[in-house]
């Protein structure tokens, strides 16, 4: 069994079952949660939102160079059968 250098009990957020059900299936807005759940839904919904504009500004190149890494075979999509893991060199 571990054993975690802080309490068990200590750092709770004041936030019933209920809550932490919303949070984990994406139902708690950020401006709905607890003081202490706040972060959290933050970090759920983050992904959920559109993108800024300097996550968008290379995507061009992106685009335009994939296909032919791809097909040099420098970007391999295979997967290990054993473990199910992406792999890291060419299999």
């Amino acid at each position: 069994m571990p054993i975690f250098a802080w309490s068990a009990r200590g750092g709770v957020p004041a936030a019933g079952y209920p809550a932490f059900d919303a949070l984990l299936t994406g139902n708690l807005l950020p401006e709905d949660a607890a003081d202490g759940l706040r972060p959290v839904a933050e970090a759920i919904a983050a992904p959920n939102g559109a993108p800024a504009s300097s996550e968008l500004a290379a995507e061009a190149s992106v685009l335009a160079v994939y296909p032919a890494a791809r097909s040099a075979g420098l970007v391999n999509l295979s997967v290990h059968a054993a473990g199910g893991t992406p792999c890291s060199r060419p299999c």
